[in-house]
């Protein structure tokens, strides 16, 4: 397993899915844990089972649209552990599921606010901390739908296309500075958002008629983030990855 001890990283969208995966996986690694969701239940639930395993976090409740909280969950884990050596900009929804011409524009907007805008956030609140340190690692979730129109996805796919060119940018502007940034698709996985695209049946894509058995889970993504924080990774840095394809298949 990747050794992360003493590393302190930020996971949006933490309270479920992907982002409580790598949250628990990171904790196991050794990293120290600052943990941000909508839902402060579900937060609790998160750091509960971390704390059980013998791990170390710290949660506070944030919607990633807003920077004022954003910036006070940097300001947190500042405060608490130092410093800050990662973030997984993981927060996200596939909402609005309808065509353009039947979408609700503020759901549009708070999609691509979500994750676009959340993520730009997030990143500039810790870049000077990671600037400072002259090393860091910012992992950003994207998906297929970032390179596959789909009808029915519109402002998903187009949130996350603009993601990609984001995480790219970012890259080639941070390097100098010994940080690394990386894009990743985690596949088809056992998630909530996996159970709005069936309930939708806006279209008929293989994705929505998976058995959800044999649905990837939570672990396995979470499992290729842990890897891409480690030095290992660094070979991979500025790309987009797919964790059921080479060059990172394998790896983790």
């Amino acid at each position: 397993m990747t050794d992360l001890t003493g590393k302190i990283i930020i996971v949006t969208g933490a309270g479920q899915g992907i982002g409580a995966a790598t949250a628990e996986e990171l904790a196991k690694a050794g990293a120290k844990v600052v943990l941000a969701s909508l839902d402060h239940d579900r937060l609790v639930t998160v750091a509960h089972r971390i704390t059980r395993n013998g791990g170390d976090c710290i949660f506070k409740v944030c919607d990633v649209r807003n920077n004022t909280e954003v910036k006070e969950v940097v300001e947190l884990a500042v405060k608490k552990y130092g410093t800050i050596n990662g973030l997984v900009n993981n927060a996200g929804t596939i909402q609005p599921l309808a065509k353009i011409i039947d979408a609700d524009v503020e759901l549009w907007k708070a999609c691509m606010e979500t994750h676009l805008i959340g993520s730009l956030q997030f990143a500039k609140a810790v870049l000077p901390v990671m600037i400072k340190n002259n090393n860091g690692v910012i992992v950003n979730i994207s998906s297929g739908a970032a390179e596959l129109a789909l009808t029915g996805w519109g402002a998903y796919n187009t949130a996350k296309a603009a993601l990609k060119m984001f995480s790219q940018l970012l890259h080639q502007e941070v390097k100098e500075n010994n940080i690394r940034v990386f894009s990743v698709k985690p596949g088809t996985v056992d998630t909530k958002m996996q159970d709005e695209i069936r309930a939708s049946k806006i279209n008929d894509i293989p994705a929505a008629n998976i058995p959800k058995e044999k649905l990837t889970a939570p672990e396995h993504p979470a499992r290729a983030i842990r890897y891409l924080f480690s030095e290992a990774a660094s070979d991979l840095a500025g790309m987009e990855l797919d964790v059921r394809k080479e060059p990172l298949i394998g790896r983790f």
